[in-house]
């Protein structure tokens, strides 16, 4: 019903931002925590990474959180049990724009993957894919349109890149247009060799979260 409502009032342009400040990974990682019960009850390996300890950005974070939710919630729909589901944060240059930056929350899993011709069928309203009824969970089909909306509204992208059978990888960009220069240097991806500041695994068997001094 909340999707039905959100989707009305996007159409209806009566969505606005409600922005605050805040530091962006803490953010993202108090939303993965939400779901490491699920993942102990299904026996996915979750693991948490990101390549900043500490970013602050200007965002509608109730939307952004939707957002995430949703890119999780199907992430574990339909990754089967035992499977993996990693999610990660770090920055990327823009291929075409070298002074636009992006901040990059990726979700990739191991679960049942979607067909090359279906990826902007998915982000569709009402959309529906057709899979097994074990796996499914019926719902409203407007899911990914409406957390596409929410990140479009912040001046970013919602992308997917999966084949069936070898899982499906989201990515939201968002543009790192208050960040110093210094901390964008920091969250690249490609320019940390080693491995993430941050990293918790928040499956059955979860680790200690490595901080930079740990490093």
């Amino acid at each position: 019903m909340n999707q039905l409502l959100d989707f009305k009032q996007i159409e209806q342009q009566e969505q606005t931002l409600h922005l605050s400040t805040r530091n962006v990974v803490s953010f993202v990682k108090e939303t993965c925590d939400s779901f490491q019960d699920l993942s102990e009850k299904k026996h996915i390996d979750f693991v948490f990474e990101s390549y900043a300890a500490d970013l602050e950005l200007t965002l509608d974070f109730d939307k952004i959180e939707r957002v995430l939710y949703n890119l999780l919630s199907n992430a574990f729909k339909f990754t089967p049990k035992g499977g993996k589901i990693r999610l990660k944060v770090f920055s990327q240059m823009d291929e075409q724009n070298p002074d636009q930056h992006w901040l990059c929350v990726s979700v990739k899993d191991t679960g049942i993957g979607i067909a090359q011709d279906k990826h902007s069928q998915i982000f569709e309203r009402f959309y529906q894919e057709e899979t097994q009824n074990s796996i499914m969970n019926p719902g409203s089909g407007i899911g990914l349109s409406i957390a596409q909306e929410f990140v479009v509204m912040h001046g970013g992208k919602l992308l997917v890149d999966s084949e069936p059978g070898k899982g499906s990888t989201f990515i939201m960009y968002l543009p790192l247009v208050e960040a110093p220069s210094s901390q964008v240097v920091f969250l690249q991806e490609e320019r940390a060799e080693a491995a993430p500041l941050l990293t918790e695994n928040l499956g059955s068997d979860p680790v200690a979260l490595i901080q930079p001094s740990d490093c």
